[in-house]
C-alpha cells in the first residue's frame, strides 16, 4: 500500500507520523521485556511503555495513536524474528560469539 502524502492534511500527517513513532516504541519496550522474560508474556493491553532519551535517561511514553491489534502485530513480528533467529543459530547459521541482542552477524 502507497500513501501520498501531499493528499493527506496535516492532522493525518500527524496521526501517520505517530503511529510509526509509537510502533517503535512499543517495539523497543517489548524486546527489552524478553531479556529477563518470555515475549508470549508481554502484555499487548498496556497504555504506556519505558524507554530512555537521548541522554540514557528513563521515560515513559503514552500510547494514543496505536489500537489493539496492531500493538499484537508488532509483538506477533518480534515472536516471528526470534524464531528465525533460533532456527538459524540451531543450524549454525549464526556466529555464536556474535549472537548477541545488538550484534547478529549471519554467516554465509
Amino acid at each position: 500500500m502507497k500513501i501520498d502524502i501531499s493528499h493527506l492534511n496535516e492532522a493525518q500527517r500527524v496521526h501517520l507520523k505517530m503511529l510509526f513513532v509509537e510502533a517503535k516504541w512499543l517495539y523497543n519496550d517489548a524486546l527489552a521485556f524478553t531479556h529477563e522474560h518470555n515475549i508470549n508474556d508481554y502484555d499487548t493491553s498496556i497504555r504506556t511503555v519505558h524507554g530512555l532519551d537521548k541522554d540514557k535517561q528513563p521515560v515513559t511514553h503514552e500510547l494514543e495513536y496505536l489500537g489493539s491489534q496492531m500493538k499484537q502485530s508488532v509483538v506477533q513480528g518480534i515472536k516471528h524474528s526470534l524464531k528465525g533467529l533460533a532456527a538459524l543459530k540451531k543450524h549454525n547459521h549464526i556466529n555464536q560469539s556474535s549472537a548477541t541482542s545488538s550484534n547478529i552477524q549471519v554467516l554465509r
